[in-house]
């Protein structure tokens, strides 16, 4: 076995990861890394997002995923593009994705993304599910995420800042998001 190959294998974080965890309203989630097999579920839970909730991730108005999207969405290598999934329990509906990309220039770092289900939103979840990319990324050999965030977002905006981001304003209502994971 190579020492990447022994290194992957003993990650925390690899392909057989599952955390069974229970939000601050006591819904039972588990988290996994997303899966192919996943994609019509990310689909079932972009459309049942309010537009509110689309608009403030996607920062545009967003109905669906073409099969592309899709497929870069959920068929990640684990590596350099990493994805967290959360689904209540009992009943397995998606309800958080999280993922890192690595930027090809700067292999310390990656741009993420999170969204959380309306119907969880403000009891934990967001705060989990970053924490769990903070570790993977670690794994990974990231020490930085970065992004962007709408100046409404004042939610996302605050968890960012409350774990030692740097929030900064740009231009049109984006934020620049720059968070040491060290």
């Amino acid at each position: 076995m190579t020492n990447a190959a022994a290194a992957m294998a003993e990650r925390r974080f690899g392909a057989t990861y599952c955390e069974r965890a229970t939000l601050t309203d006591g819904t039972s989630v588990e988290l996994r890394p997303i899966r192919p097999a996943d994609a019509p579920l990310l689909q079932a839970g972009l459309r049942q997002l309010s537009e509110r909730t689309r608009y403030l991730r996607f920062h545009a108005p967003r109905r669906e995923f073409s099969a592309d999207e899709l497929r870069f969405l959920t068929e990640v290598d684990g590596e350099s593009h990493f994805a967290l999934a959360a689904f209540t329990l009992p009943r397995q509906r998606l309800v958080a994705v999280g993922r890192f990309i690595r930027r090809p220039t700067a292999a310390a770092e990656a741009e993420f993304a999170l969204v959380v289900a309306d119907a969880v939103q403000g009891k934990g979840l967001g705060r989990l599910l970053l924490s769990r990319l903070r570790e993977a990324a670690l794994e990974r050999d990231v020490t930085r995420f970065t992004g962007t965030v709408l100046n409404e977002n004042r939610p996302m905006r605050g968890l960012l800042r409350k774990l030692g981001g740097r929030v900064g304003l740009a231009s049109r209502g984006v934020c620049e998001v720059d968070l040491s994971l060290a």
